[in-house]
């Protein structure tokens, strides 16, 4: 792939001071380079790929490296189907209904499913990069907003939405203050965002093959987001780092705010996200987690072989009893 790299200032504080944490090659085996602000403790890609670049990735590779084949699993078991969301949603806003419902980055709009099952008489809307998903999310009830994030797509839509989805997809922008910005904009007054992105506080192992992504410019903690959504004029509900659905995403629910809230200019949070990174970088260099990545590799192996050859469940067959 032919990329172009620059350098960015930290979208939190525009601070142009940040230490780099780890430059190697992250999920595909693509390089990339993570860096900590010192002023704010963000973490971010820096240098990273232009816009330009990414929008040439999307646009050529995305789905290749990333759209996954559609899931055979029940929604109770998918992890990306919105089940999840909506028993968190009904957990904190049990008696709330929403008229429409906004959702940023629906693939084919295969995860709404679920809710709209739940919510027969919401609309629900969708934002997707991939035209070619278009047709397939109309076929669905679902009524397509535009393919572009970055165009002005909320002009018409002011304050119409009472729930907007942004499920792993705010770290993929480049601009994630300005899309926020957007989705405050068509929020009702009573709406609420629900978000959901990889905590940087909790990381998933491997780290570097599989958490550190060239899709993934940022890479939110509780701090940094709260952060964020400050600026953008959005005041938490409810922020969880982890729970027993998922314990490997955070997630929040926010309203809209009529004023900007302070950012929080700790350098303590710097040294916090870098500890983080840094134990956790250097465990999965040690003898002991290798052992355990081959262990679990040649388990995965053994149970592709057993699929291939042994595609049904293999049986045991009951012993029948003597007549006695």
């Amino acid at each position: 792939m032919d990329v172009r790299l620059e350098t960015v200032s930290c979208v939190i504080c525009n601070s142009n001071k940040y230490a780099e944490i780890y430059k190697g090659k992250g999920k595909h085996n693509i390089p990339l380079t993570v860096c900590v602000c010192k002023k704010c403790g963000f973490s971010f890609l820096n240098p990273r790929w232009t816009e330009e670049s990414y929008l040439n990735f999307y646009k050529c590779h995305y789905d290749k490296y990333y759209r996954a084949k559609p899931s055979r699993l029940p929604h109770e078991l998918d992890t990306a189907s919105y089940y999840l969301l909506y028993q968190r949603f009904v957990k904190y806003h049990p008696n709330f209904t929403p008229k429409n419902v906004l959702d940023i980055g629906s693939g084919d709009g295969a995860k709404l499913e679920y809710i709209i099952q739940q919510l027969p008489s919401t609309k629900f809307y969708a934002l997707e990069s991939s035209v070619a998903y278009k047709e397939i999310i109309e076929s669905k009830g679902i009524h397509f907003v535009s393919d572009d994030v970055n165009s002005n797509w909320n002009d018409s839509l002011k304050g119409t939405f009472d729930l907007v989805i942004m499920r792993h997809t705010l770290e993929h922008f480049l601009n994630p203050l300005t899309i926020l910005e957007k989705l405050r904009s068509v929020l009702s007054e009573s709406g609420v965002v629900y978000i959901a992105v990889p905590d940087a506080y909790n990381l998933f192992r491997p780290i570097r093959s599989d958490f550190f992504r060239v899709v993934h410019p940022y890479y939110f903690s509780a701090d940094s987001l709260k952060n964020l959504l400050n600026k953008a004029r959005l005041d938490i509900l409810t922020m969880v780092e982890g729970d027993q659905l998922n314990n490997q995403e955070m997630y929040l629910f926010a309203k809209k705010s009529s004023m900007v809230k302070q950012v929080d200019y700790n350098p303590s949070l710097f040294e916090k996200q870098k500890q983080i990174y840094e134990k956790g970088l250097k465990e999965e260099s040690g003898f002991c987690y290798t052992i355990k990545r081959i262990m679990l590799l040649f388990i995965g192996l053994l149970v592709g072989i057993k699929k291939l050859f042994f595609p049904k469940p293999i049986a045991k067959q009951k012993q029948k009893l003597p007549i006695i």
